[in-house]
């Protein structure tokens, strides 16, 4: 149960940075950003425990107690998302607004990694990896509280990341009783905003899981 949480939490993540980064309201926050990415859009890979986005300039590799998401699960994700037919869904990806490239869980059942993307257009292609949180911060501790999460806390910062400065969100919360801990990485490639996301329970081994992450 706690599995399939945290991956509806990432991808309500997703999902309310996509509603909130169209609003008209928070414009004026934006300012113009260089994008860090030389590459042509493409979507990850994974090959043994290894996960790999050259677009996005980012690999993770895992040890046994992780196991990745197939294509094929990733897949009708995706495509229960956006609503597709099997046919549409190469094209479809290169013009989804929302996908989600990566999803791991842990052995424990509890712990989890998610890597989605949002495709920005018009002004919100001015959005710095900050801003981008920093507008959604209302409505994403509003998502949480609506599944049943109290006590959220969000704190908006920046650190280091595959080996470069990134925006991040910490939130903590808790559910049942039980401690939950989330933390979300920004990355802004070129006109698509990257979003890693972990989710651990209990104890919070977000920073220690995202240390997976290199650069590729």
């Amino acid at each position: 149960m706690k599995k399939y949480l945290s991956f509806i939490i990432a991808i309500i993540m997703i999902f309310s940075l996509t509603a909130c980064t169209t609003n008209d309201d928070i414009r004026g926050e934006y300012e113009d950003e260089v994008s860090s990415s030389t590459q042509s859009f493409d979507t990850g890979k994974v090959n043994a425990n290894k996960y790999i986005n050259k677009f996005a300039g980012i690999s993770c590799k895992l040890d046994s107690e992780w196991t990745y998401k197939t294509d094929e699960e990733i897949r009708k994700n995706n495509e229960t998302a956006m609503g597709l037919i099997d046919e549409e869904y190469s094209e479809a990806i290169k013009n989804a607004s929302t996908f989600t490239d990566m999803m791991a869980t842990h052995s424990n059942q509890m712990d989890t990694i998610t890597v989605g993307f949002e495709k920005l257009t018009g002004t919100n292609k001015l959005m710095t990896e900050a801003s981008y949180l920093e507008a959604t911060k209302d409505l994403t501790k509003g998502a949480l509280e609506s599944m049943g999460m109290t006590n959220v806390t969000i704190t908006i910062g920046e650190a280091p990341f595959a080996g470069k400065n990134h925006s991040y969100a910490a939130i903590s919360a808790q559910f049942n009783g039980i401690d939950v801990f989330e933390r979300l990485v920004t990355l802004k490639c070129s006109d698509y905003m990257v979003v890693i996301t972990v989710c651990t329970w209990q104890n919070d081994t977000c920073l220690e899981i995202l240390n997976n992450f290199k650069a590729a």
